[in-house]
């Protein structure tokens, strides 16, 4: 009668074998790969900053978008919408009304139609002792934020004469069109500006004079 196979690392015979190894030196190698694996994430992070996904994500609808923030700002203690690390208004009207034709149009990319919050406890969690942040503050995101609110109070009109209640009942409506907020809870101002950082690098286009600047707000904060 057989005893089974050979286990490759003990040498010990087994009716349960698994790709050459028994259950117990199974676990064995599982763990350590475990082990290797969180050492090197762990000594990579030593130099690559990493962020978790947002906590929340909601469409919410180009009309109702002033309102919404007016609910956070009551709801959490306030709403920042341009922070010092952001570049302030920086639009022009002929951009804005490039914007909205494009949103119009139907041609805008999903991160074109995406904004970006920061709240410190909107996930209710246990907000940290030594945070240093408050209420809402747009991370991401104002000059969307801005044309969209202008054109809505018909501040600007766009492909020459239609202003937002011009294209109800239209394919063209903007009534049910909506942009996706996402909001993160990052706890210290830091992380905020190490986001706005990598993420204005990495394509978006802002002068190496803006990255500087953001750049000894950080180091501020160290």
């Amino acid at each position: 009668m057989s005893d089974g196979e050979k286990c490759t690392e003990c040498g010990q015979s087994h009716w349960s074998i698994k790709k050459g190894l028994c259950r117990d030196c199974d676990e064995i190698r599982k763990e350590r790969i475990y082990a290797a694996n969180k050492a090197k994430t762990h000594e990579l992070s030593k130099f690559i900053p990493y962020h978790n996904e947002c906590d929340y994500i909601v469409d919410v609808e180009l009309k109702r978008l002033k309102y919404q923030f007016e609910q956070y700002s009551e709801d959490y203690g306030g709403f920042e919408y341009n922070p010092d690390f952001q570049r302030g208004y920086v639009w022009s009207q002929e951009q804005k009304i490039g914007y909205m034709e494009s949103f119009v149009s139907n041609i805008l990319s999903p991160q074109q139609r995406t904004i970006t919050l920061n709240c410190p406890d909107f996930t209710r969690i246990n907000k940290a002792k030594d945070s240093d942040l408050n209420g809402f503050v747009i991370v991401d995101g104002l000059q969307r934020t801005s044309a969209i609110n202008d054109f809505i109070d018909a501040k600007f009109k766009i492909f020459g004469k239609y202003g937002f209640e011009d294209l109800e009942n239209s394919k063209f409506s903007l009534s049910r069109k909506a942009v996706k907020v996402q909001v993160f809870s990052w706890q210290y101002r830091r992380e905020i500006l190490e986001y706005y950082l990598m993420f204005n690098a990495g394509g978006t286009v802002h002068s190496e004079q803006e990255l500087k600047r953001v750049r000894g707000l950080l180091n501020e904060c160290k």
